[in-house]
């Protein structure tokens, strides 16, 4: 059986950037506590925000989530960006 992977999320079209950002926010969060995941949102480290930390209770092992609501690709440099700071804060 073939899986979908794509989601599609409707939201009102009078919503703000930061709406639909905090939205998608609580969605992503949601979902990992429901697999066992302590979640910490917005979190600010020294040169950078990322949208949500958390870290696995039964493994200790930590993950970095970056939402982005929007309908086009993720540009090249926005991975690269992200995948940076991925590294820097030693998160897997």
């Amino acid at each position: 059986t073939q899986v979908e992977t794509s989601l599609i999320v409707l939201v009102p079209p009078s919503w703000t950037n930061d709406e639909k950002g905090q939205f998608l926010e609580r969605i992503a969060a949601d979902v990992l506590r429901r697999q066992s995941y302590e979640v910490t949102s917005r979190v600010r480290f020294t040169g950078m925000e990322i949208d949500l930390n958390a870290r696995h209770k039964p493994s200790n092992d930590s993950v970095y989530v970056e939402c982005k609501f929007q309908n086009a690709s993720v540009s090249a440099n926005v991975i690269d960006l992200i995948v940076g700071q991925a590294f820097r804060r030693k998160t897997t």
